[in-house]
């Protein structure tokens, strides 16, 4: 396999592998609503109403007739409360199931096609996202490699992460071969760079024929941004 090739193939199984932990992600943290009916909300909420007027018509009772230091009497109360609106509730639920029955059926479908449509759209920017950073993480060793296949440069004269192994050697060699001066003002110094005269990043190799031997002045000039303050 050409290295391009092998670099496109390596891109693929990265985004594919991002895509599944983000898909794996989405399964535990994204939750589905439960479906609901919204006679079943207005027969609760009526029973809510019924609750709280049983329970406040008790309490006066409880305090008309004197029995308000009683503890029995506000747990009658609160009880007989309870009961009733929940047998209300019950009795309405068992009337109007077929209706309650329907809704629930209707809002799942619409729940169902509502959740389709966000997971959709979800994996749309989730894809849009990994490939953004799959462009960011590949595309300079793409453009080295096409350079290498370009310019006809063996490959093993890139190297995308660092400094070759023996940048040291490299780095004496060229110093050697410009006589351990500046190339561009001629000063000897005891301090020498070795300087990429075409960057990698934009396609340049770590071959002598793009190094030379710069002072630390002017490699400062040659990278402006690298100046301090």
């Amino acid at each position: 396999m050409r290295p391009i090739d092998a670099i496109a193939a390596e891109r693929k199984e990265w985004v594919a592998r991002r895509l599944s932990e983000e898909s794996r992600l989405e399964s535990i943290w994204h939750t589905h609503p439960v479906p609901r009916s919204r006679k079943a909300d207005d027969i609760a909420r009526e029973a809510f109403f019924i609750w709280w007027g049983v329970l406040a018509i008790g309490c006066v009772l409880i305090i008309t007739g004197g029995y308000g230091k009683s503890l029995f009497s506000w747990v009658i109360a609160f009880g007989l409360a309870i009961v009733t609106a929940g047998w209300y509730q019950t009795h309405q639920q068992k009337e109007a199931q077929s209706i309650i029955d329907e809704e629930m059926q209707e809002n799942k479908v619409e729940l169902e096609k509502r959740n389709e449509d966000k997971k959709t759209e979800r994996e749309r920017k989730s894809r849009e996202r990994i490939e953004r950073q799959a462009s960011r993480r590949f595309s300079r060793y793409e453009r080295i490699v096409e350079a290498a296949n370009r310019k006809n440069i063996l490959l093993h004269e890139y190297v995308l992460y660092t400094y070759p192994p023996d940048w040291d050697v490299r780095a004496e060699i060229v110093k050697k071969r410009d006589q351990y001066r500046c190339r561009d003002c001629s000063s000897i110094s005891s301090i020498l760079h070795v300087h990429h005269i075409t960057r990698v990043g934009a396609g340049g190799t770590h071959h002598l024929s793009n190094l030379v031997t710069l002072c630390p002045k002017c490699h400062l000039d040659k990278h402006p941004s690298k100046r301090p303050g």
